[in-house]
C-alpha cells in the first residue's frame, strides 16, 4: 500500500502562470490609467490657468475701455449741445439773411422821397417798417410797387396799418409782411 501525505502544515502555494501573467496586465493597465489620468489633470490646470489669465486680460480691456467710454461721454454731450446750438443759431442767421434780403427788395422799390423810419423784427418772423414821407405821390407809387403780385408772391402776407398825417404834412404808416 502506498502511502498518501496529507499536508496540513500551511505553506506557500504557488500562483498558476496565468494567474501571475494577469496580474502583470493588470498593474500595467492601472499604471497607464494613472499616467493619462495625471497628463488629463495637468492638461486641466493648464488650460485653466490659460483660460483664467486670458480671461483676466478681458475684463483689464473692458475695464479700460469702459473708462475710454466715460470720458467720451462728457464731451460728446457737450458736442451734441453745441450741435443743436449751432444748429438753432444757423436757422435764426437764415431767418435774419432772409429778412435783409426782403429789405433790400423792399428798398429798391422805394422813391427817394420815401423814408423808412423804423424797421423791427415781428412776432411771427416777418418785419415790421414804419415808413413815412412828405410826397403822397412818392407813397402811392411805393404802395403800387409793393402791391404788385409779382412783387409780394414771396410774402405769406403783407399789410398796410396805422396810416397817419402828421401837422407839418408828412403821412406814414406802417408796413408789416412775413415771409
Amino acid at each position: 500500500m502506498a502511502k498518501v501525505g496529507i499536508n496540513l502544515i500551511p505553506g506557500e502555494e504557488k500562483a498558476s502562470f496565468e494567474v501571475i501573467d494577469l496580474a502583470r496586465r493588470i498593474k500595467f493597465y492601472a499604471s497607464i490609467l494613472v499616467i493619462a489620468f495625471l497628463v488629463t489633470l495637468m492638461a486641466c490646470f493648464v488650460v485653466f490657468f490659460r483660460v483664467n489669465s486670458h480671461l483676466n486680460n478681458l475684463l483689464q480691456k473692458i475695464s479700460l475701455t469702459e473708462a475710454k467710454i466715460k470720458s467720451y461721454q462728457s464731451p460728446e454731450t457737450d458736442l451734441v449741445i453745441v450741435k443743436d446750438r449751432l444748429t438753432q443759431a444757423g436757422k435764426i442767421l437764415k431767418k435774419q439773411e432772409r429778412k435783409i434780403e426782403v429789405l433790400n427788395k423792399i428798398k429798391a422799390v422805394a422813391p427817394p422821397q420815401v423814408i423808412f423810419e423804423t424797421i423791427e423784427s415781428g412776432e411771427k418772423g416777418g418785419l415790421l417798417i414804419t415808413v413815412s414821407s412828405s410826397n403822397l405821390l412818392a407813397l402811392h407809387q411805393f404802395i403800387k410797387d409793393i402791391s404788385d403780385p409779382e412783387f409780394a408772391k414771396d410774402f405769406r402776407f403783407a399789410q398796410i396799418s396805422s396810416v397817419s398825417r402828421s401837422e407839418t404834412g408828412i403821412y406814414s404808416f406802417i408796413f408789416e409782411c412775413a415771409f
